[in-house]
């Protein structure tokens, strides 16, 4: 079997204290980051992700790409409710503005098994790989599942690469 061919997508995308403040962490307060304003011509995404945050104003912890298994935050509150709370989730398409989305297991009838519906909002993790819809021309957003702004981001390096089956 022939080994898939990932080709950069952008150059790491990277939040991260400013120098002159290297102690203090980052807030994010929008819903979802542009990490890629648009691609196309990829049928697949490699997405990796490293760092640390946590939620302003509450107990809940640090959390790194993977979030927290085992937190107090109701289901009913996270983005994609088969992962932790806080663990690094994206989403195809769509507004950086959107605060409500189709579940992670909605997708179109004519969308082949295991491809994301535009909008649709899936768990990235430390890694994940995910299969495009055909034709798809977007952006990809990443956010913090389930956890309250602003989110005080400590680090966030996040690397996509594509691939054409």
């Amino acid at each position: 079997m022939p080994l898939i061919k990932w080709n950069s997508v952008i150059e790491p995308f990277e939040i991260k204290p400013d120098s002159a403040t290297p102690n203090d962490p980052k807030k994010v307060e929008k819903p979802w980051v542009l990490v890629v304003p648009g691609m196309r011509d990829y049928t697949h995404l490699r997405i990796a992700a490293e760092g640390s945050w946590t939620q302003s104003g509450t107990v809940i912890g640090d959390c790194g790409p993977d979030g927290l298994a085992t937190t107090s935050v109701q289901v009913e509150a996270l983005h994609v409710k088969d992962c932790g709370a806080g663990a690094l989730v994206g989403k195809l398409g769509g507004s950086s503005a959107t605060l409500a989305m189709p579940p992670s297991t909605t997708a179109p009838a004519e969308t082949p098994a295991g491809t994301l519906a535009s909008g649709t909002a899936f768990a990235i993790g430390s890694h994940c790989i995910v299969t495009l819809p055909a034709n798809f021309v977007g952006p990809l957003y990443i956010s913090f599942n389930g956890l309250a702004r602003p989110i005080l981001v400590k680090s966030l390096k996040v690397t996509v690469e594509g691939a054409a089956a």
